[in-house]
């Protein structure tokens, strides 16, 4: 799913995001990446994004990126429930239980 980056210039967070999300569901990851980063730019106190970011990352086997943005979205919102279960699978997978 090719988006030319000049249709974007006025783009809001959340139409960002959304964008990411199709282009991760088509497959795309490194199209959501790009998305979700232009959105987490423009919304930096937005949790959700940074998990998404983190998600990418973890799909792509870049656990230790992905903890890094779940730590991020974790700095934001401390008891948000899907950073900290993701950051928690994301040391289980790298066998590192007592950090999880």
């Amino acid at each position: 799913m090719a988006l030319p980056d000049g249709n974007l210039a006025n783009a809001d967070a959340a139409t960002l995001l959304r964008l990411g999300d199709r282009l991760a569901a088509a497959g795309d990851a490194r199209g959501a990446a790009a998305m979700y980063q232009r959105a987490a730019r423009q919304d930096p106190g937005n949790p959700d994004i940074l998990i998404k970011l983190g998600d990418v990352s973890w799909r792509a086997g870049a656990l230790q990126q992905a903890v890094a943005y779940y730590d991020r979205a974790l700095a934001l919102a401390p008891e948000h429930r899907d950073a900290l279960s993701r950051r928690a699978r994301s040391y289980l997978i790298q066998n590192e239980p007592e950090e999880a």
